[in-house]
């Protein structure tokens, strides 16, 4: 059986509050970045919770300005989806990035 981690929360500055964790620190609603990925001129990242959750959020870092994208939700089942906030793009598009979100919330899942 293992030990439970010390583990407190505290409430910052701004309001929000941070959990402290074996020396770790993070902002409670701020996902984690888990990776990234080329779609063709975009630098696309993924953000999350350590994918244990089916549901990732997508943010574009790269062509200025960085913008929130969208999200791709029930990647825990055969059939995710990509919801994107303003942008639509070709169904070609759609499937390549599901297919890397896919990848990369796989990985973080380990």
């Amino acid at each position: 059986m293992r030990a439970c981690a010390a583990a407190s929360l505290t409430r910052t500055t701004a309001g929000l509050y941070r959990w402290d964790k074996d020396g770790e620190d993070s902002i409670m609603g701020e996902p984690k970045i888990l990776g990234q990925f080329q779609l063709e001129h975009r630098t696309i990242q993924v953000s999350g919770d350590d994918g244990n959750v089916g549901t990732v959020w997508l943010r574009r870092v790269h062509p200025d300005p960085p913008m929130a994208l969208g999200c791709v939700v029930e990647l825990d089942s055969p059939t995710p989806r990509l919801r994107l906030y303003r942008a639509e793009w070709p169904e070609e598009l759609r499937d390549r990035a599901k297919e890397q979100t896919l990848a990369i919330w796989r990985s973080a899942r380990g």
